[in-house]
């Protein structure tokens, strides 16, 4: 969090023993973010709410560049293009969708300017920005910039104001430019089609976009990458025929990508022989959509993840396609009965990346990835009695308790286990990892425990509630958590109400991991249907929508 001339962090960006080049990346960027701030937000102030994009559209923008071009860690942008930026497109197509910037009655007060503080307004903003930047060209960008930030020193600025800085300093149309872009919620859709063996480029909306292809043989052996402007007229290569194309190859535009069927076959058959890290960043995220979206069978996502992920060669792809996986494709697109076997399978890919990989980093990624989803016990029992894996990996705080919360989900250590652990860590890793690795267990005594824990002292700590939820909730244990979902329903206004705007921003985060049934999903739209907190609403509207996104059959 940013304040004039002082920045703090969380203590996760300090954490105990060995600090991974992911986690390093994230601070690198999280820092320029925070410090971007010094200028777009406390040098230049928006006047109201409506402008919060000029600060933190910004400042996501700068917090990766600046990490890459000035702090030097190369590939800070492929955290952007596999994990926020796909968030934003799920959030963008939510009933809560708003543009990046809104009109100011629209925001009508502080509680209103709250929910926009979101994946449109930081990632969609950022990804708006890189498009701006590509379509005006760097050298006009940075000019209106520095014209912007001189002129409004220690005043306040508006969405027009900016505009009309980037309009001196270019002979593009800015002000029509910001009026689809900026005012209009949504995303348009690029996508190849074939007029025989020549590819053509559609643009289906109404936003002009200047973005890369890139193009490769059969084997996937890159042949020419090239800058185009999209817009209303199709874009035939007529040189390309015959070759595979990858649309917005290096995420310029901010716009969903459908590549034809010959290039998405070769694509996801051959993904890992792709040398460009950020493309293949951009096919894992292309496949992130098509998932959610449900053109992409579950199945069919999976076979990516088992065939390609033992042959990632980044780091934050591995970790991204991991934590996609478990934390959405599994509880949002997988039937509780299928959990556990589709578990089993992330499991088997981390097992056979272990087993051939060399670079730390990705052993420590796949490390984490095994840790989560072994069914193993004797080997996950060793890491802990020995500290380290058969690979070499030291377990650091946060990884030993993901082993012991696993051990403890599929039933293979209890209490007094747990307990020991507690004791041989005494810091807070420790206690909250014990309330986490405690509510995991398989039975219904300790999730009576867990429940109560989280639910019936309103002392309860955010990270407490936060570490209890997190163990309560598993895919593999849809069964045996029916009554606490119908519980969490009834029980979690009252908590939001009684704790507050920041507590219901919690209690919304804790909603349910796993897959609801016809029945639960119901139950969910009758508490929708009576009277929320604003943030709780917002937070289960948006679930909602994810739930249903691109099932034909559910209510709008």
């Amino acid at each position: 969090m940013e304040s004039p001339g002082c920045v703090t962090y969380r203590d996760e960006f300090l954490p105990r023993g060995r600090v991974s080049d992911l986690l390093r990346l994230r601070r690198a960027s999280t820092i320029a973010h925070e410090m971007a701030h010094m200028w777009f937000g406390n040098l230049v102030t928006m006047r109201w709410w409506e402008d919060t994009w000029l600060q933190e559209s910004f400042a996501d923008y700068m917090g990766y560049r600046v990490a890459a071009d000035g702090a030097g860690y190369a590939g800070s942008l492929l955290a952007h293009e596999l994990s926020r930026k796909p968030n934003a497109y799920i959030a963008d197509e939510r009933r809560s969708t708003h543009p990046v910037a809104p009109e100011a009655e629209d925001v009508s007060d502080v509680d209103a300017a709250s929910t926009n503080f979101d994946s449109i307004s930081y990632s969609k903003g950022n990804s708006v920005i890189r498009q701006l930047v590509t379509w005006l060209g760097d050298e006009a960008f940075l000019a209106g910039v520095n014209a912007y930030l001189s002129r409004h020193r220690l005043g306040n600025g508006t969405l027009a104001d900016f505009m009309a800085a980037l309009d001196a300093a270019s002979d593009r149309d800015v002000a029509s430019w910001a009026q689809v872009w900026l005012r209009t919620t949504g995303f348009d859709t690029i996508r190849v089609e074939r007029d025989g063996d020549v590819p053509v480029v559609i643009r289906d909306g109404l936003r002009p976009h200047r973005l890369r292809l890139t193009s490769y043989d059969a084997g996937l052996v890159e042949q020419e990458s090239r800058l185009v402007d999209v817009a209303d007229r199709p874009v035939r290569l007529d040189d390309w025929a015959g070759r595979v194309v990858v649309p917005n190859s290096h995420g310029e535009t901010y716009a969903r990508i459908v590549p034809d069927p010959v290039s998405w076959s070769a694509l996801t058959e051959r993904l890992s022989d792709l040398d460009d890290d950020l493309v293949r960043a951009i096919v894992w995220a292309a496949s992130f959509d098509l998932v959610h979206t449900r053109r992409l069978d579950p199945a069919d996502y999976l076979a990516l993840v088992r065939r390609h992920l033992p042959r990632e060669r980044h780091v934050t792809a591995v970790a991204t396609v991991l934590g996609r996986t478990l934390d959405s494709v599994v509880p949002l697109r997988v039937a509780a009965a299928d959990a556990a076997e589709t578990i089993d399978l992330v499991a088997e890919a981390c097992t056979e990346g272990l087993a051939t990989v060399t670079d730390q980093q990705l052993l420590i990624e796949l490390t984490r990835g095994l840790a989560r989803t072994s069914r193993d016990h004797a080997l996950l029992r060793g890491w802990l009695a020995d500290g380290r894996t058969e690979r070499g990996v030291d377990l650091d705080p946060a990884t030993r308790w993901s082993v012991v919360a696993r051990l403890a989900e599929t039933g293979a250590i209890g209490a007094d286990e747990i307990e020991d652990e507690r004791r041989r860590d005494r810091s807070i890793d420790g206690e909250l990892g014990a309330a986490r690795a405690l509510a995991a267990r398989p039975t219904v005594a300790a999730k009576d425990e867990a429940w109560a824990a989280a639910t019936e002292d309103d002392r309860v700590s955010n990270r407490r509630y936060e570490a209890l939820m997190h163990g309560l909730w598993s895919p593999e244990q849809a069964d045996l958590l029916t009554p606490y979902v119908t519980a969490y329903w009834a029980v979690s206004p009252g908590i939001a109400e009684r704790r507050g705007q920041a507590f219901s921003q919690v209690v919304h985060r804790a909603f349910p991991a796993l897959a609801l049934t016809t029945q639960q999903v119901a139950e969910l739209e009758t508490a929708l249907a009576g009277d929320l907190p604003t943030v709780l609403r917002r937070g289960w509207e948006d679930r909602l929508d994810d739930l249903t996104a691109g099932d034909p059959t559910a209510r709008a």
